[in-house]
């Protein structure tokens, strides 16, 4: 049997954190006792994964609590999952996950990182012995950030982030009780249903869903607009335009099931982020029930004054199992067009749940994993940029420039509501 150690900076409700819960629940139990950390602090999800690890530790930042921990259950494998990877790193911090990585080197511990974020600091990259990217288009852009000659071009490969499916077909419903969830919401049954699913956090928040409707409304009268969660800074625009009587606003949630039933009453998933998606955890479970998603290109190779992702291109491959559309009028007509022709819908429906069953289901990544530890090696991958540049939709200089304005204006507007 193999100890290893699932450990992110805590157990909230974002997608890194539901990625290490389905770890903890997928290793196979019959060669690994698998333990868990939340290195900086707990959340909600803690109760959770409570159920498939053998212990858990809420660490709060303390290095010599986390070295202790791994001492007393004698931890092989430290798989960590973007642990403190984003720019507003802490030095205290980081210097406490240092002295953890060097124990674990000092001791033979093999250090595994999850990687989300395209970063590289060579302060902690040092003691890596594997990274794994969420996608292939994570690793384009840790090759173009960062000059080839400081990375290590063969301890890298990728591994989608697993998607529960047995979770989600647990969830799945009837025809029957999805009307019942739509009178629930207050969907009417001739109400046709574009949704958005996600955190409440304004600086992941992007406007699309909003501004499509005056578009969408002229052919589609009986529009509904469901969103969980809006950012509340939102709701003043919504009021301005005067569509509030097409949306229909959920509180954010932590139940599996609630996420699961939002989904089911979509008719397409319009998913966008001004700073896009590392994977796309959202996108990934709404195509396991079938929705087709629409979707927006965020180029992180244009200049932006925040950091941009952009594997949701990956993810949904336009004109195959959904689309992307930069424009809003263009991305209203791919709208209008599934809903008028319902077999296109169809089509891509199904695409979509097979995809996702395929190269997102948790059993089939979690056991490339495993076999990863047992064989000791990592199938390394070669990512062109030529390859990205040829699927990649650029903005225009005019859309760069409102994105920076709009970004700047509420980050401006956060900062005097702080005082």
């Amino acid at each position: 049997m193999i100890n290893i150690l699932e450990i992110t900076n805590n157990f909230g409700l974002g997608g890194t954190e539901k990625t290490m819960q389905t770890y903890c629940k997928y290793l196979d139990k019959k060669k690994f006792n698998v333990y868990a950390c939340g290195f900086l602090g707990g959340g909600p999800r803690e109760k959770y994964i409570k159920d498939h690890v053998i212990n858990i530790l809420v660490a709060n930042g303390d290095s010599k609590k986390t070295i202790n921990f791994i001492k007393e259950n004698k931890i092989k494998i430290f798989h960590y999952h973007n642990i403190i990877r984003t720019k507003n790193i802490r030095n205290l911090d980081k210097g406490k996950l240092i002295k953890v990585l060097a124990f674990c080197k000092e001791n033979n511990i093999k250090i595994i990182e999850t990687s989300a974020f395209s970063l590289f600091d060579e302060d902690i990259d040092c003691f890596i012995d594997f990274k794994l990217f969420v996608s292939k288009t994570n690793i384009v852009k840790y090759i173009w950030k960062y000059n080839e000659k400081v990375i290590n071009l063969n301890n890298y490969s990728y591994l989608y982030n697993p998607i529960d499916i047995d979770e989600l077909k647990k969830y799945k419903l009837s025809k029957a009780e999805i009307v019942k969830v739509k009178e629930k919401y207050g969907i009417k049954p001739q109400n046709f249903v574009v949704g958005k699913l996600g955190r409440a956090d304004i600086w992941k928040w992007s406007d699309e869903i909003i501004d499509v409707v005056p578009y969408l409304i002229k052919e589609i009268p009986n529009l509904k607009i469901v969103i969980r969660a809006l950012p509340k800074q939102k709701l003043s625009k919504i009021r301005k335009m005067k569509i509030e009587n097409y949306f229909i606003l959920l509180p954010e949630t932590s139940s599996e099931k609630k996420i699961a039933e939002t989904d089911q009453v979509m008719d397409i998933m319009l998913h966008t982020s001004r700073i896009g998606e590392t994977f796309g955890v959202a996108i990934a479970e709404g195509m396991f029930f079938g929705i087709p998603i629409v979707t927006i290109s965020t180029d992180f190779m244009q200049f932006t004054l925040f950091d941009r992702d952009n594997a949701q291109i990956e993810v949904v491959e336009n004109d195959k199992n959904g689309f992307v559309e930069n424009s809003i009028k263009k991305m209203a007509d791919k709208i209008i067009y599934l809903k008028k022709n319902i077999s296109v819908l169809n089509l891509v429906s199904k695409e979509n749940t097979k995809k996702s069953v395929e190269l997102f289901g948790a059993e089939n990544i979690i056991k490339s994993f495993e076999n990863m530890i047992l064989d000791q090696k990592i199938s390394v991958v070669k990512t062109l940029i030529t390859e990205y540049k040829k699927s990649v939709i650029k903005d225009s200089m005019y859309k760069i420039f409102k994105i920076n304005y709009i970004a700047l204006t509420e980050y401006v507007k956060f900062i005097l509501l702080k005082r």
